[in-house]
């Protein structure tokens, strides 16, 4: 994840996000079990090409609790997910707490095909 490569990935695959997990005391407070993982949103693209994912609705501090119905362990691995389901349809549907309020919001699909 520290690789300057790493940024390419996160714009290609998170559109845009810099994941890092969750701490206990993060999980607490959003009402995520401390035995769930989460990743908490530690930065979203603000300009083209990294805003993919704040032009989806993300915002810092949100903390994403499954993505495509997979749970979130590390960022690394939801990279690798991304990179290795390039024919998956347009969005992936990842759910995320925004305090105590659950959300689903839908990630744009850009691998494989036309970035938008």
């Amino acid at each position: 994840a520290w690789r300057a490569s790493t940024w390419e990935l996160r714009r290609r695959t998170l559109g845009g996000l810099y994941l890092l997990n969750a701490t206990a005391e993060e999980k607490r407070r959003a009402g995520v079990a401390a035995d769930r993982p989460a990743l908490r949103v530690q930065h979203v693209g603000q300009y083209a090409p990294h805003d993919i994912a704040k032009r989806a609705g993300f915002r810092v501090d949100d903390l994403i609790v499954q993505f495509d119905d997979q749970d979130v362990q590390r960022e690394t691995d939801l990279i690798r997910y991304v990179l290795r389901h390039p024919s998956r349809p347009p969005e992936f549907e990842v759910a995320i707490r925004r305090g105590e309020e659950s959300l689903i919001l839908k990630l744009p699909h850009t691998v494989g095909s036309r970035e938008p």
